[in-house]
């Protein structure tokens, strides 16, 4: 009896683990995701990006909501960047008042970040921010939702002076960079520091395994597709080699952003595990649309998303 009792803990054991499983691509049919234990589509009403970086918001509420709905996806922006207060709509999350703004970067003792209080001390980081970042993917979690992590978004002339990477903003700060140049590789000392922040944060939320990591939300709004491009791939090499020594290795998105196989398609490329597309057919910014998406890109057999869309 002691024997089969064993044996029967160890086949528990054996089927919790089954379910505990990064969320992946389903082998059988890779159009879909596997997640707890099961092909899975992930759908949401999720326009929260500033769920984590705004203290403001009641994000236990909001995933409650999304749980009460069967709804089992969201997305996030962790810091780089954020908008100013109430830009697009009333309300905004991503646009939180100043002394609710919580980033992954720690503040210095020296006064002058633009938005009020001390400048950002970029060699160093906030723990009570990376407290609620994981916290919050720990609650989606226990919800059964998916959590993706979107690391960056395209640079607005009015988000950029505001961005703790603008030099301004922090204690180490020198040279002044267009927004224009924020996300292109023109400038390796800012490459570095933007390498630092991705690295941070993959490493901080690997333990978890309801996290897609997507790369970079309309990256070419305003910076040319072909300085664009080689930056956003640039990211596919950051994450992986990191994840690399790390227990756990997460799908990887990128929006295609551009004319079909180029310059912002990385739909065929190995690093790429899900094909983000935008709206349904097509932007004016050349941001493909889910549509588009299933007529163009259904040959890589990668799940296709379709986000920020009515």
């Amino acid at each position: 009896m002691k024997t089969l009792s064993s044996f029967v803990v160890i086949l528990l054991l054996a089927g919790q683990s089954s379910f505990a499983q990064t969320i992946r691509v389903d082998t059988t049919n890779p159009h879909y995701f596997f997640f707890n234990g099961k092909p899975t589509i992930l759908i949401t009403s999720a326009e929260h990006y500033g769920g984590v970086l705004n203290k403001e918001f009641d994000y236990v509420a909001y995933l409650d909501a999304l749980k009460a709905y069967a709804l089992n996806y969201t997305r996030i922006y962790p810091g780089a960047p954020f908008e100013p207060v109430g830009k697009f709509m009333s309300g905004n999350t991503l646009g939180p008042r100043p002394r609710s703004l919580i980033l992954p970067w720690a503040r210095s003792n020296q006064p002058g970040y633009l938005l009020g209080g001390d400048k950002f001390e970029l060699d160093k980081w906030d723990p009570a921010y990376f407290a609620r970042l994981k916290d919050f993917i720990a609650q989606a979690g226990t919800r059964g939702i998916v959590v993706e992590v979107c690391l960056f978004n395209a640079e607005y002339s009015d988000t950029w002076p505001i961005n703790p990477l603008y030099f301004e903003n922090y204690i180490q700060g020198a040279n002044n960079y267009d927004y224009l140049d924020a996300q292109t590789m023109k400038h390796p000392d800012l490459v570095v520091r933007q390498d630092d922040y991705v690295r941070k944060i993959v490493r901080e939320i690997n333990e978890f395994d309801n996290v897609i990591l997507e790369i970079c939300d309309e990256p070419a709004i305003f910076t040319p597709l072909a300085e664009a491009a080689p930056w956003v791939a640039h990211f596919v090499d950051v994450i992986k080699s990191t994840e690399g020594a790390l227990p756990k290795q997460h799908l990887i998105g990128q929006e295609v952003q551009g004319p079909v196989g180029v310059p912002i398609d990385l739909a065929g490329n190995p690093g790429i595990s899900v094909v983000i597309t935008q709206y349904l057919h097509e932007s004016p910014d050349q941001e493909m649309g889910g549509l588009k998406g299933l007529d163009y890109e259904y040959q890589h057999n990668k799940p296709i998303e379709e986000n920020e869309t009515a």
